[in-house]
């Protein structure tokens, strides 16, 4: 394990601080990963580039006939927020699916548990770890 730069320890502490919205009906599994393509490495990108790369995701996983459910990440007043998907995916799998994406991490759930696993180079420099109850991330209603 090395030493991280400031920048990504800030980045990795927003990362444990992410609450999540469904956009649609919930995706009712004991287990799941939560992914995005949106800013590849934490590193914003124009909207087009990002709808395209989270188009190119869902295509992937549908023709894998992988499940998933469109889920919304951001910080807790969700004044920045990602597209993401909740897939019906082994963790590994979802790991992945991440780092093919350049995704810095991805969030797990198992059992309601929300756990923080880190892909890339973000894997020299932290280890995965339990975060919260899920449900206590998830925000209700507007």
């Amino acid at each position: 394990m090395t030493s991280p730069t400031i920048a990504a320890i800030h980045l990795w502490s927003c990362y444990q601080q992410t609450c999540f919205a469904w956009t649609d009906s919930p995706l009712l599994l004991s287990s799941f990963a939560i992914i995005t393509a949106w800013d590849p490495g934490s590193v914003p990108r124009p909207l087009p580039l990002n709808i395209a790369a989270q188009h190119s995701l869902i295509t992937e996983l549908q023709a894998l006939k992988i499940l998933s459910m469109p889920i919304q990440a951001g910080n807790q007043d969700f004044s920045y927020q990602e597209s993401s998907l909740a897939v019906a995916c082994q963790l590994q799998q979802g790991i992945d699916l991440a780092e093919k994406y350049g995704q810095n991490g991805i969030y797990f759930v198992e059992m309601d548990w929300l756990f923080l696993y880190p892909c890339g180079e973000f894997k020299r420099h932290f280890e995965p770890e339990m975060l919260c109850r899920f449900s206590h991330r998830v925000k209700v209603g507007n």
